[in-house]
């Protein structure tokens, strides 16, 4: 279970973030929405633990998000974080070498599902064989909930499709909200960023 509870955040003069509350029980997919600037990849960052809030709090499973919360989560960010000189398959043994609970056999079974080769290199892949590539990353551990910006491609599968192949976990995305009809198949509840 995540609680986000009268959060607050800013950045100089601007509230990126006004108390904004809301929950999410295991193995639900929410959807925070909201204009571009309404802070919705702010709050995943402070649901990760990676920005300290001015005010408020966030739980998971009753923990504020410290070390040992980073094992129940993946973040994925929004921009491309691999070296690019690495082939998917470095950043396959990076990411083993780095968490205790990357999963081989999961990492196969998306390669299939997302038509990837281990020795495509990152440098050289669209931006949509990149995103693919991203959420193999992300989802090959078993981290039981999965922080995504809504910006990230999926091409024909559907997030919710995506999450199913590799586990069943919940999951977090954010996405403006003009794009809210393509979202409203997969998302079953949502929060709204931004002024009031």
């Amino acid at each position: 279970m995540i609680r986000v509870e009268q959060v607050v955040k800013t950045f100089g003069n601007k509230k990126a973030l006004d108390s904004i509350s809301f929950s999410a029980g295991e193995g639900r997919i929410v959807g925070l929405l909201g204009t571009n600037g309404a802070g919705k990849s702010t709050m995943l960052k402070a649901m990760a633990g990676l920005l300290r809030l001015d005010r408020g709090k966030i739980t998971m499973d009753g923990k504020s998000p410290c070390l040992s919360t980073r094992g129940i989560l993946t973040y994925l960010p929004d921009k491309d974080v691999w070296y690019p000189w690495m082939k998917l398959s470095d950043a396959m043994q990076y990411m083993k070498d780095i968490y205790w609970d990357w999963d081989d056999n999961k990492a196969r079974h998306l390669l299939d599902f997302f038509e990837l080769m281990p020795e495509s290199s990152i440098r050289e892949a669209s931006k949509g064989t990149r995103a693919k590539m991203k959420l193999l990353l992300a989802l090959s551990r078993q981290a039981s909930q999965i922080f995504v910006p809504g910006r990230t491609f999926l091409g024909n599968r559907s997030f919710r499709e995506t999450a199913d192949c590799s586990s069943d976990c919940g999951g977090f995305c954010g996405g403006r909200s003009n794009h809210y009809p393509n979202y409203a198949r997969v998302i079953r509840s949502y929060a709204i960023c931004g002024r009031r």
